[in-house]
Order: C-alpha cells, then structure tokens, then sequence
C-alpha cells in the first residue's frame, strides 16, 4: 500500500507455532487484506458483504448448524463495544476512562473477581476473554478494543486508550480481526517497543520489534483499513465440521515410522 497499491490482498497457508486442538492448527489458511482510505467500518462492511455473497451463493439458508448448536446468520450483523458487553454481562458501568481501583473494588465485592491488570483497558479485556468470548453465537463484530492488546490499530480520537478494531466472532470462536491501521511511525515504534519487552517477559502474543515495518511507514502510509479472515474456521462452520483438521486440504501429519 505504502508503494502506491491501494488495494491488496492475498489467500494463503500461515504457519504458527501454537498448540493443537479442534480449532487451533500450526497450519492454517487466512484471507488478509489492506485497503487504503478506508477505515474499521469499512472493512467491518466488507466484510459482511464477502460473507453474505458466500453463503447466499451457497444457497444453504441463514440457519447455521455446528458443533450441536444452531446459529443465525442473517444480515445484517450485530457491532458491540467489548466495554457495552462487559458492563451488561457483570451489571457494573464500565467505560474508556473508569477509575480502574473503583471498578477492581466493585468487582471483587460483587462478583469475587480479583485482576493483576494495571489499567482498565486490560481488565475489560481479561473479563471479555474469560466471561463472554466463548458465549457468543450468532455472528457478532466486537469493537472498541484497548490499546493494550491492538499494537497495530488506531487509537480512537474521542476515547484515549481505545482502538478503532473489531473482532468477528461466531459459535464462541474468533473468525475475523480487523483495524485502521496504525500509520503513525513514531507512535507504532513505542507500541512494538512495549510489546518487545512483553515478549521478553514470556507473554507469547505479543509481537517482536520490526525494524523494517517501522521504516516502511516512514515513507508514508495513507489512512488504511487490515484484515485477518480465518478461512478454516468459516468453512468449519458452514461445513459443520468440528475439526480444523477436517477442512484443511493437505493436513501435515504425523509419520508413520
């Protein structure tokens, strides 16, 4: 995008070193995309639209079956804050700029829920990874993620600490990850800078320092809408596969000597 294409993507196999189970594989296919002058709603548009071309060409209905429960997948699709569902889900007001001793207070005396997180930003998002995430069913864009855990997407301009990115999620699995990128090249030096240290520190998602990505926005990147799709989580669903291994065409797998 930097080197003047402002629409790219590209449909391919990532490798991870993650563990293994039913919806985690090392392999897996993903669909990213870049668009420039664009923003979170853009691509949270775009994305519902390639998702309603697919299933509406597959002629299968908007009822989605999978793993035993039953999901609908009709348009449009709900956007929620993370914060709108953390406050709802524990019936304390939560917002961008709470004072994280009074919400941790509340929490412990209502709910008995204690946090090593050092702003409110982490604690929502602690609470939404371990309360809410795997409760989702039908197909839900959670947005307002803090900057804590989005070193690549843009800080909202009206509310200090959140992002401008979103999350799809569906049958409590996360299916899509999306943002404004990030063009400020100052500012994502300092954000990697903090993840470097969270990695060396044994916190295995947090990204590495990037020289050369820092350099490339020197040179100037537009406003622009990023895209992570998982392609075998979506046609896990629509398949109703409960194995990631099921749907990947050529699997690795184990020798048999």
């Amino acid at each position: 995008v930097i080197g003047g294409f402002e629409k790219v993507f590209e449909l391919g196999k990532v490798f991870r070193n993650e563990g293994i189970d039913l919806t985690h594989s090392p392999e897996f296919t993903m669909m990213e995309s870049y668009e420039a002058y664009t923003d979170v709603n853009g691509v949270m548009n775009m994305v519902e639209n390639m998702c309603k071309y697919i299933i509406e060409n597959l002629d299968s209905g908007y009822e989605v079956k999978y793993a035993g429960k039953t999901a609908d997948f009709n348009f449009p699709w709900e956007r929620k804050s993370m914060f709108e569902l953390v406050s709802k889900k524990f019936s304390v007001e939560i917002s961008h700029d709470s004072n994280l001793d009074d919400i941790k207070t509340k929490f412990e005396e209502t709910h008995n829920i204690t946090t090593e997180s050092k702003t409110i930003g982490e604690f929502v998002f602690e609470l939404f990874e371990n309360h809410i995430e795997h409760e989702i069913l039908n197909p839900l864009f959670v947005t307002d993620y803090p900057k804590e855990v989005s070193p690549f997407a843009r800080e909202n301009k009206e509310k200090q600490g959140i992002t401008e990115r979103f999350e799809l999620f569906a049958f409590g699995s996360e299916l899509a990850n999306g943002f404004s990128e990030l063009i400020d090249p100052r500012d994502q030096e300092e954000r990697l800078k903090t993840q470097a240290l969270k990695k060396a520190e044994g916190d295995e998602e947090a990204h590495v320092q990037d020289e050369d990505y820092i350099e490339a926005l020197e040179y100037g990147l537009p406003p622009t809408g990023g895209l992570g799709f998982g392609v075998d989580r979506f046609v896990m669903m629509l398949t109703n596969n409960e194995s990631i291994r099921e749907v990947i065409a050529f699997p690795h797998i184990k020798p048999e000597n």
